[in-house]
């Protein structure tokens, strides 16, 4: 074909339309008619890609019609490639015909396009770059499940990675810019037989794409008897887990904290002496900010469709001067904010007091003093959707008579001559009285959301960054740079031989990044004895976690018992496996946790010294256990070339041992 025509400034571009036939022929004609006869200020281009047919008629029709449409419908027979390969021979065919060609439709030959479809995609697509596809609400006709002949799904509202990483909501049938298919952007002509769709979006929102949705598009989805049974098995096949796997980026714990951050925050941080409120999913992290007036509005239309609308989890009440003092001064912040969040309390007034230890302690009285509260949004809800205030207050107020309040002690903040908040049930009792539940208004019957649900989606999340099904602390979201933590026991934050031993890498691994010390020990954490850990840098956080054991809790490695902290490991397992690097001193209380996080990429390194006690009292025991160590960590760095020379004497290879100052160097030469 002769190159582009020139245009004017602002004039549209062509458009393509692919149409990939295999089968059915009967309906090929409607589907070429409906995409040539489209209003569009601009040539649009057609392409029909018979893959190698079994029908005559397919040849047939598209010839015929050609002669309809001179010069703006063009007919492709190829080897049969089945449907990815079909389409990326349509797309390519376009883009070779004219390279000013702006974007490229996706019709199925069964399917059809009311003439205004090109227009009010392309609207919607606008002008930004990183805007790639517009997706459609299904309009479905055929086979119709409603009495009016009316029936529209809606899958996402508004576009939701998060949500596209648990269903695929965006149709095939959409409007996809040119310019993502000239980086490569294409389909996996190796998912021949299912979710080729849901792993093409994928992709491009790998190469950095966002859908947007095109509401009332002109898109006619025709719905078979065959077509419902097709799409009923076709996620029962093992093409889902081949998905997952090719895009577990996307899916790796680290990438679902960042969209669930960025899209769908857990917290709501309320600032009640100047009415902003902070939406996040890392108390540490600044998140979006919006007034009192704005959230409310979030609140109520998330009350009214709770299937559609993402709403933060917990709402927490500070003051500034609080807040501000909280953030500065805490090495436990996250651990509490992901401690509530597990909760199924729906309410909780807090102060911060005296105590040797940090705990959450529970009280039956109403506490006067209170510094800040949390609250579980359900109960929210709940409040919102019922005729009367929390059954069982005599006051009719948000807090009922016998609500178990809470003391948050943490030592080591000096926080003691903050004010308490002496009217916040109050300020809580009437921002709830603003979210009465007022019904949606009333629309077709046959317009239904079809998901994925928002609560669904968070349940998915949470399966995905905790394989107990509970929330933890993350290390840094928003930190781009290397993720590190070290497993350690409490005792060695306070001892001299631990502050010789950790103190030089602590210190140099943290002028290269976010570090993050997971304290294997009590949950009651002595915060006294971490004060003193002069040696830990001002960016190192305490995760406070209980190591249990008992007597069934064991494994065999090489014919020798050793002891497994099963369920602790889970728990640890969550925000390790978001590091880059894993360190585990002092113990082999992490080793159940190590494969898990070299599994999703992480550097394991243990550091192997006279700190473990077994090595005075049954050296050949210790070694034992390093051996199964060995296998589960990248690297061991001995502390004493002693136990160096003793690994290898027992089988540990040589290669993977160095000394702790050197593995350090080579660590950051690397």
């Amino acid at each position: 074909m002769a190159g582009p025509m020139a245009r004017q400034a602002g004039e549209r571009r062509p458009v393509g339309i692919v149409i990939p036939a295999y089968g059915h022929p009967q309906f090929l004609a409607e589907a070429i008619s409906s995409a040539c006869e489209q209003d569009y200020p601009a040539p649009v281009y057609v392409v029909v890609v018979d893959d190698q047919c079994r029908f005559e008629d397919t040849a047939r029709v598209s010839v015929g019609l050609q002669e309809a449409y001179p010069g703006k419908l063009f007919y492709l027979r190829q080897k049969n490639t089945r449907l990815p390969g079909a389409r990326n021979a349509g797309i390519r065919f376009l883009l070779a015909m004219d390279n000013e060609i702006d974007a490229i439709f996706l019709l199925d030959a069964d399917n059809r396009l009311m003439p205004h479809a090109m227009q009010r995609y392309r609207d919607v697509l606008g002008d930004d770059e990183r805007i790639g596809w517009a997706y459609p609400d299904i309009a479905f006709f055929g086979l119709s499940r409603v009495d009016d002949g009316v029936d529209i799904r809606e899958t996402a509202p508004e576009y939701s990675v998060l949500k596209h990483l648990n269903g695929n909501i965006s149709e095939a049938g959409s409007l996809v810019r040119a310019d993502l298919f000239r980086k490569g952007v294409l389909f996996d002509e190796e998912m021949k037989f299912g979710l080729e769709d849901w792993d093409f979006w994928l992709t491009a929102v790998e190469a950095g794409y966002r859908g947007v949705r095109a509401r009332d598009c002109g898109f006619l989805y025709r719905r078979r008897p065959e077509s419902m049974i097709a799409d009923s098995q076709r996620m029962t096949t093992g093409w889902l887990d081949r998905l997952r796997a090719k895009h577990s980026s996307l899916l790796s714990p680290r990438a679902v904290v960042r969209h669930e951050h960025e899209e769908a925050p857990a917290f709501a941080i309320w600032l009640v002496d100047s009415d902003r409120v902070h939406l996040t999913s890392d108390p540490y992290a600044p998140g979006r900010v919006v007034d009192l007036a704005t959230f409310r509005q979030m609140a109520a239309a998330w009350i009214e469709r709770p299937e559609e609308v993402f709403f933060p989890t917990h709402v927490f009440a500070f003051q500034n001067a609080t807040w501000d003092m909280v953030r500065a001064g805490s090495r436990v912040l996250r651990y509490l904010f992901w401690r509530l969040r597990n909760e199924e309390h729906g309410l909780r007034f807090l102060k911060i007091g005296r105590s040797r230890s940090f705990a959450l302690l529970r009280k039956k009285e109403l506490i006067e003093e209170v510094h800040f509260a949390c609250w579980n949004t359900d109960h929210l809800a709940a409040l919102a959707a019922s005729s009367h205030r929390a059954e069982g207050s005599s006051s009719g107020s948000l807090v009922p008579d016998d609500y178990e309040s809470g003391i948050w002690a943490q030592t080591n903040m000096h926080l003691f001559e903050c004010p308490p908040v002496a009217d916040l049930p109050a300020r809580m009792d009437e921002f709830v009285a603003t979210l009465r539940y007022a019904p949606a208004l009333i629309h077709s019957r046959g317009r239904r959301f079809a998901g994925p649900l928002a609560s669904k989606v968070r349940e998915d999340t949470r399966e995905t960054m905790s394989l107990t099904g509970i929330h933890y602390p993350y290390p840094c979201l928003l930190d781009d740079g290397p993720r590190h933590i070290l497993a350690v026991r409490p005792d060695d934050l306070a001892s001299s031989l631990g502050e010789q031993a950790l103190g030089p890498i602590v210190q140099a691994m943290a002028a290269h990044g976010a570090f993050v010390v997971a304290a294997e020990g009590d949950t009651e954490l002595d915060l006294k004895r971490i004060e003193g850990a002069k040696w830990l840098p001002p960016i190192a956080e305490i995760i406070p976690q209980k190591w249990q054991f008992s007597d069934g809790d064991h494994a065999i490695y090489l014919g020798r018992r050793l002891p497994i902290r099963s369920g602790t490991a889970r728990v640890l397992s969550i925000p390790f496996q978001q590091a880059d690097t894993v360190i585990v001193a002092g113990g082999i209380g992490s080793l159940e946790v190590l494969g898990s996080t070299r599994h999703y990429g992480a550097r394991c390194i243990v550091l192997a010294d006279e700190r473990l006690p077994s090595f005075a009292k049954d050296p050949a025991a210790a070694l034992h256990a390093i051996l199964a160590l060995e296998h589960a960590a990248n690297e061991i760095w001995a502390g004493q070339q002693w136990i160096a020379d003793a690994l290898v004497a027992r089988g540990v290879p040589a290669g993977k041992i160095a000394a702790s100052e050197r593995g350090l160097s080579a660590f950051y030469a690397g």
